[in-house]
């Protein structure tokens, strides 16, 4: 194999002679270097934070798998009088929200029903709240208040 000179240029460097392999091996050798140091360096994760990540990694990959996952968790992990620790339920989303209105309920079992939904001023935990009701429903009790992922994994197509 033959030697390519080539002349370094700049006033902080001398010249120098350089060739494909050392080149190879030098651009190897500093990129293996430079993928070690963020590992070395880094602090060492909290039980938290490495339980957000994985759970985040979690919800990450299977919405890369089908966009149409939605997750509902409930996490109680720090309060040990709730008698469910950790709830972890994926559904499919069979709706989106397009303004307030009447809704189909989504799925094979809810198809045939109606819902009225409204967007609320208040958010059910991180993401925005919907007032979903039966029509015609007048038991309070049935009246539903349900967090964005819940809602798509709920409702249907808008009708009205």
């Amino acid at each position: 194999m033959p030697n390519t000179t080539v002349r370094a240029a700049g006033e902080a460097m001398p010249a120098a002679n350089l060739n494909r392999r050392l080149a190879l091996l030098g651009g190897l050798s500093a990129a293996t270097a430079l993928a070690a140091i963020p590992r070395a360096h880094a602090a060492p994760m909290t039980a938290r934070e490495r339980f957000d990540f994985h759970l985040a990694e979690m919800q990450k990959a299977a919405t890369e798998i089908d966009p149409l996952v939605r997750f509902e968790i409930k996490e109680h992990l720090e309060q040990p009088d709730w008698p469910l620790a950790l709830m972890i339920i994926g559904q499919w989303a069979t709706g989106r929200y397009e303004g307030d209105g009447v809704y189909a309920g989504g799925g094979k079992c809810f198809s045939t029903h109606r819902y009225n939904v409204k967007l609320l001023d208040t958010k059910v935990g991180v993401e925005r709240g919907f007032s979903v009701i039966k029509v015609g429903e007048k038991d309070r009790r049935r009246w539903m208040t349900l967090s964005e992922s819940s809602f798509e994994a709920f409702i249907g197509a808008r009708v009205s």
